[in-house]
């Protein structure tokens, strides 16, 4: 699934060329337990949470349509060949 990138993250959060150390490091601190929390919502099959824009709605439509094709292709490749000629 798609757990979003760190750089644009952090510049939407910290929003200052050059903020204070401290501020910086809770900055950082806060992106990173978002980042773990959304890791484990992914691994255990629910939702990341996220704004419901039409390109992040857009975007896992595909994501969830290319993973089907992929697992449908995994699928037929993992069968027994005896199983591919009935």
């Amino acid at each position: 699934m798609a757990v979003e990138a760190f750089m644009p993250t952090c510049c939407r959060r910290i929003k200052v060329p050059h903020p204070n150390l401290f501020a910086f490091l809770g900055h950082l601190q806060h992106i990173t337990i978002d980042s773990v929390s959304d890791v484990s919502r992914v691994t255990r099959g629910l939702a990341i949470r996220r704004a419901k824009k039409r390109v992040n709605l857009t975007n896992d439509n595909c994501i969830k349509m290319r993973l089907q094709r992929f697992d449908s292709f995994y699928m037929q490749l993992a069968m027994p060949s005896a199983q591919r000629r009935c």
